[in-house]
């Protein structure tokens, strides 16, 4: 009995909170941030101005329609495949 409730105590223990990952990077990327040497600079700035410029929606759809169109191609083999395309074959 003492080794079931200890068990039980040592899988409470071990569980990792969901959140981690976001405590880890509001910890870690604040200061990394401030200590940035080029963005708070004209270059930054630039930077800054091409990449959330009026071309963003272009340039994010340019980048993931070759991933969209990659992905439906090898789900359309893996569930549905050319053999779909071939006629039934006579059960005789």
């Amino acid at each position: 009995m003492q080794t079931n409730a200890h068990d039980a105590r040592r899988r409470r223990s071990t569980v990792v909170p969901r959140g981690w990952p976001l405590v880890f990077f509001g910890v870690f990327a604040g200061p990394s941030a401030r200590a940035c040497p080029v963005c708070s600079s004209e270059t930054g700035a630039l930077v800054r101005a091409a990449l959330f410029g009026p071309e963003l929606g272009w340039n994010a759809a340019a980048t993931v329609f070759p991933f969209l169109v990659m992905f439906t191609l090898v789900a359309w083999f893996q569930w549905r495949g050319p053999a779909a395309l071939r006629p039934p074959e006579d059960p005789r």
